[in-house]
C-alpha cells in the first residue's frame, strides 16, 4: 500500500475494513442483514479493489466477510480482482466482541504466505471497539483512531500478535 512504513521482518499483512456506505438504515425495510450498498457505496468498493488488490502490490490471499450484504458487497470487487471467494465469518458480525474478530483476523493472517495479504470487512461497532484496544495492548499505531465507512487498517501481524496499525482513509472514487 503506498506510503507505507517498511514492514516488520516475518510481518503478514492484515487490512480490516469497515464496510462502505450503505442504504440508510431508516430507510430499509428489510432485515438489517439484507441492507445494500447505496451507489456511493458500490463506487467506494470499486475504488477498495484498487488499494485492497493492486496489481503492483502482495497479492490477496484470503478475503473474509461479515454475513451482512453491505460488508460482503464491499469485498466481492477486490475478491474478484485477486481471483478468491469471499468467505463468510461469524466473527466479524455487527455486535461480535472486537477481541474475538480480531483473533479471528490475526490467525487468518498467519495462515497465508508471508508476501500475501488477507483482507476483513466488519462493522463500526467492531473495528471502534478494536481499535480502544489497539494503544494499551502496546501495538504501534499510525493515524488517527477512527473508521469511518470505507476506511481500511492496515494489520501488521509477527509471530501470531498485533504489531502495527497503520490508518487509510477511505478511496474517493473516481466519478466523485
Amino acid at each position: 500500500m503506498a506510503d507505507a512504513a517498511p514492514a516488520l521482518p516475518g510481518a503478514r499483512v492484515a487490512y480490516l475494513v469497515r464496510h462502505a456506505d450503505a442504504v440508510a438504515r431508516g430507510s430499509w425495510p428489510r432485515r438489517d442483514g439484507d441492507r445494500p450498498l447505496s451507489d456511493l457505496g458500490r463506487r467506494q468498493a470499486d475504488a477498495l479493489a484498487e488499494v485492497l488488490a493492486p496489481h503492483d502490490g502482495p497479492a490477496l490471499a484470503r478475503a473474509l466477510s461479515s454475513s451482512a450484504l453491505r460488508c460482503r458487497e464491499t469485498l466481492v470487487p477486490a475478491a474478484r480482482r485477486a481471483g478468491v471467494d469471499l468467505e463468510q465469518l461469524d466473527e466479524l458480525a455487527e455486535g461480535s466482541d472486537p477481541l474475538v474478530a480480531l483473533d479471528a483476523v490475526v490467525r487468518t493472517a498467519m495462515s497465508v504466505a508471508q508476501g500475501a495479504s488477507v483482507v476483513a470487512c466488519s462493522h463500526g461497532d467492531v473495528i471502534d471497539g478494536l481499535l480502544e484496544t489497539l494503544e494499551p495492548a502496546g501495538v504501534e499505531v499510525v493515524g488517527p483512531l477512527r473508521a469511518p465507512k470505507a476506511s481500511v487498517w492496515e494489520l501488521e501481524v509477527e509471530a501470531g500478535a498485533l504489531r502495527r496499525a497503520r490508518y487509510v482513509a477511505p478511496p474517493v472514487p473516481a466519478d466523485v
